[in-house]
């Protein structure tokens, strides 16, 4: 008969089997920090898996980023991290978070403390794979290059260039002198790092010149390259959303090296896109699916892209990234969890961790995998199948079993003279007794969970007031065509204003602006101080000759046109010899009039930045004026709020989808872009998390409403929570 996959023995069992996890011993195939902390201990690997002190173990792992969560934070994510059954915690190094001006003394507060994230990590048992780069992608701002790095006289990016590599070498010294004293061999959680990344051009003298740096470095702990090409010193990963195929290929092309995947992709949300489908919200069946294949295959490590991605808070999240982050990984950004998809693979991993010392005592069976007969339905009997097979982990008297199904139908297959019932694309883990533990196409308990929302009403009696940003041009820099923003602002704000003079000899008063730039940039146009229109490209891409387009009215005559040029983050994937470039990049064209020579002026920033008055302390230096929808572009919304109560469980958002697009603070604090685009009319993000460790008791909330058509008054602050439908 079919084997049942849920009966309540079954249910016991597997209750039992996650109490054990607790009381696992150091050499059980899946090692905690805590086991081994405080004392010198190695780290080493051969084809089979990473080894601590000598002892196999599971690393299951998940992405968190320190700077995309609030410091106070950090215990309370990484303990969900723990319970979730990880016992590694994989992070990069933002190098443009950390020297954003070249020379000076680099920045480790707040959110850039990054040897306290390591603590804090530590401090719930967990190990770290520091991930330094420094090129990093992950859709932050020029993928944590610092803008400056343009400026180096003879610099090609990524590439066997000198100037590149001793600016990268200074880097990557500095970070690891910072990080020795929380390495392995002094007792720390730090056991992996990755140099580069995703690094795919044939450069072989680069690449060897990135094994030599990690070499001179003698950190005494194993280097990671993924997703490309990798030095030989180094462990070559696997980044994508299904590493089968990398898995039966690598112990051929990386022999002694054990199977890791670095990036199990969770995605992201950009502004060009509708948020939370399949593509950025993959199902839980499909994820556990494939891990467990990945692990069938021999695997001794996993890593979720992100486990919790939290927030893109002030200026860095990259190209038209929205401000949430991987919004549909196990926890969404406002630290929810994405039920069901959370409980479902953390009852995975709790598997695998308990299972993990017969799986690692056997030889990886990724190419003894036994074909398994199907029930044909059509001929009534068992036949040889081509997508369903098992593979059998064996260690003295303990056996894991993973029972798969390729095919896109449900499955019943034969083994040990048992049949076995397999949903489509799906793996089955059994015990020694052919026992099924787990199917990754199988969810139990609850599956179908909402989102509640309700008003706090602490902004219902908030006196809103305004300030128009004014264009005062005192402090311009002139040229004969528009100088490329990056070289002015130096990425210290999103905006630059653009101001030429023409007279305009055509009758015609529609006139089609077009401008050359790159992804994510947007232009308000002005026409003798009046607003004219708004042209973007939001795409999350990169193409150096990108044109963006609109429509003015130009009577004939002598006219001012002003352009403020609005960065909406750098491009993240950069490629060797190819600058990033923000602003006006090539041509600026009316109708068919080639206007890009003459005379140009650019200001930097805004006047309301300058002054600083989205801080309690600036808010007192301009004059603010009773609040109304003003449909003026540049005008800055301000309002004062008492504290709500905070409730267990309950996370606190901003619902600002009565707003246009710019920036939001809390208590000089910038949460991020926010921008009320809607694709097939949905709100691509309209809901902004708001840590509570920001809040006082007195609050302030400042607005920069880019287009001026939003209306203040509507915002409020709402309690959270996912909840069973």
């Amino acid at each position: 008969s079919i084997t049942k996959l849920w009966s309540p023995m079954l249910f016991l069992h597997f209750f039992v089997f996650i109490l054990s996890i607790f009381s696992v011993a150091a050499d059980s195939g899946f090692i905690r920090y805590s086991e081994v902390k405080g004392k010198p201990y190695s780290i080493t690997y051969d084809e089979r898996s990473f080894l601590i002190n000598g002892d196999r173990t599971l690393l299951l792992s998940g992405t968190v980023h320190y700077p995309r969560i609030v410091p106070e934070m950090w215990k309370s994510v990484l303990q969900e991290a723990v319970k979730d059954g990880l016992n590694l915690v994989q992070t990069y190094v933002f190098w443009n978070l950390h020297e954003p001006q070249r020379g000076q003394e680099y920045n480790f507060e707040g959110r850039a403390n990054l040897t306290r994230f390591i603590e804090v990590a530590a401090s719930v048992g967990l190990f770290v794979n520091l991930r330094i780069g420094p090129f990093v992608a992950a859709e932050w701002s020029y993928g944590g290059l610092p803008a400056w790095i343009n400026q180096v006289p003879g610099i090609e990016l990524r590439s066997n260039n000198s100037v590149w590599e001793m600016e990268m070498g200074r880097f990557v010294r500095d970070i690891t002198t910072i990080v020795k004293p929380f390495l392995a061999r002094n007792g720390g959680p730090v056991i992996l790092a990755q140099i580069e990344n995703e690094y795919r051009w044939e450069d072989s003298a680069y690449i060897k010149w990135c094994g030599e740096l990690v070499q001179s470095l003698s950190l005494d702990i194993p280097w990671m390259m993924c997703n490309g090409h990798s030095a030989s010193n180094t462990i070559n990963t696997f980044n994508g959303n299904d590493g089968a195929k990398y898995a039966e290929e690598h112990h051929g092309s990386f022999p002694g090296q054990p199977l890791a995947w670095t990036e199990d992709e969770g995605w992201f949300q950009s502004w060009s896109k509708v948020p939370m489908t399949t593509r950025d919200n993959r199902p839980p069946e499909e994820m556990a699916y494939v891990i467990l294949k990945w692990f069938a295959r021999g695997a001794c490590h996993h890593n979720y892209y992100m486990w919790y991605g939290g927030c893109n808070f002030g200026r860095e999240g990259g190209n038209a990234i929205t401000q949430m982050y991987a919004n549909g990984v196990n926890f969404h950004s406002d630290f929810q969890p994405n039920l069901p998809k959370q409980a479902h693979l953390q009852k995975m991993y709790h598997l695998l961790a308990v299972l993990g010392d017969t799986l690692l005592s056997s030889p990886s069976q990724v190419d003894n995998s036994v074909q398994l007969p199907y029930y044909n339905n059509e001929t009534k009997k068992f036949e040889n199948g081509t997508k369903q097979f098992a593979y059998i982990y064996q260690f003295n008297s303990n056996k894991v079993t993973f029972l798969e199904n390729d095919a896109v139908k449900d499955i019943t297959v034969l083994y040990n003279g048992h049949t076995f019932y397999l949903p489509k694309q799906s793996v089955s883990l059994l015990d020694k007794s052919d026992t099924v533990l787990f199917n990754s196409g199988i969810l139990e308990g609850h599956q179908n969970y909402t989102r509640t929302y309700q008003a706090t009403k602490v902004l219902d009696q908030a006196k809103w007031q305004s300030w128009y940003d004014p264009m005062n041009f005192t402090e311009v820099v002139k040229a004969r065509y528009p100088l490329e923003q990056l070289s002015l602002t130096l990425d210290t704000t999103d905006y630059l204003y653009y101001i030429t003079e023409l007279d305009w000899e055509e009758k015609a008063e529609q006139v089609e602006i077009t401008i050359g730039t790159q992804n994510g940039m947007g232009f308000l146009v002005f026409v003798d101080g009046l607003y004219q229109c708004e042209i973007d490209d939001h795409v999350h891409f990169w193409n150096p000759t990108l044109n963006v387009s609109g429509n003015i009215t130009l009577s004939p005559g002598k006219h001012s046109l002003i352009f403020l040029s609005v960065a909406m983050g750098m491009i993240t994937r950069v490629t060797p010899t190819v600058f990033n470039f923000r602003g006006i990049t090539s041509g600026v064209f009316l109708d068919r009039y080639n206007i890009t020579e003459g005379t140009w002026f650019h200001q930097v920033g805004l006047f309301g930045e300058k002054k600083q008055i989205y801080t309690p302390q600036g808010h007192a230096t301009v004059q603010w004026e009773d609040a109304v929808p003003t449909g003026k572009p540049l005008t800055w919304y301000s309002a004062y709020f008492p504290k709500p109560a905070l409730k267990d469980g309950l996370s606190l958002v901003l619902k600002l989808s009565s707003m246009s697009r710019g920036h939001v603070f809390l208590n000089g604090f910038d949460l991020g872009r926010y921008w009320s685009i809607q694709i097939d009319g949905v709100f691509v993000q309209q809901w902004y998390f708001v840590p509570t460790s920001l809040l006082n008791d007195d609050n302030l909330l400042v607005l920069l409403d880019e287009y001026g058509s939003g209306n203040p008054k509507e915002i409020d602050l709402y309690y959270t929570q996912v909840v069973p439908a």
